[in-house]
């Protein structure tokens, strides 16, 4: 199953689907981003407002949904105390790529795809995505996440994993 953004009208699935996406925001920026025990911190981090469950390999993939205002909103909230500016844009392609070497705004930000919240029958839920470093930087892989004293936080991964 896959809860669409339509069903997180109420305030409570909202404020939910907010903290899910922005877990894996962080989790991605502090400790996924590929570059191992150091951060390369970023200043820019673009998020495509479109889900894509393109990283979910081996499970089936729901189509792609619009992140609503209130939604983007919500997560910026979220991740304001990370040290990036976050950009929303439509699709990974508007965000500054350079066509010579595919750095993200000359070497000083990354993209991150997000896909649809898909929950499980023990609770917790999945979330695929795709962050894009340039080049041949980044990584892709379903995140499982799992509410832990009431804050939905990356308890694991399940599935394949992209990595270059």
């Amino acid at each position: 199953g896959c809860t669409t953004i339509e069903d997180a009208s109420t305030p409570a699935a909202a404020n939910d689907a907010a903290q899910i996406y922005a877990a894996a925001i962080r989790q991605i920026y502090t400790v996924d981003h590929s570059f191992g025990e150091s951060s390369p911190s970023w200043p820019l981090v673009y998020v495509v407002t479109t889900t894509d469950d393109s990283a979910r390999i081996d499970t089936p993939q729901a189509p792609p949904q619009t992140l609503p205002a209130d939604l983007q909103e919500g997560i910026a909230a979220e991740v304001s105390d990370l040290p990036f500016e976050l950009i929303w844009v439509d699709s990974a392609f508007d965000a500054p790529i350079d066509p010579a070497n595919g750095s993200v705004a000359d070497g000083n930000g990354i993209i991150i795809s997000l896909g649809n919240i898909h929950p499980q029958d023990d609770g917790s839920v999945h979330l695929p995505f795709v962050m894009t470093c340039g080049g041949l930087c980044g990584i892709g892989k379903t995140y499982v996440l799992n509410q832990v004293e009431g804050a939905w936080q990356v308890t694991g991964s399940v599935g394949p994993e992209i990595m270059s």
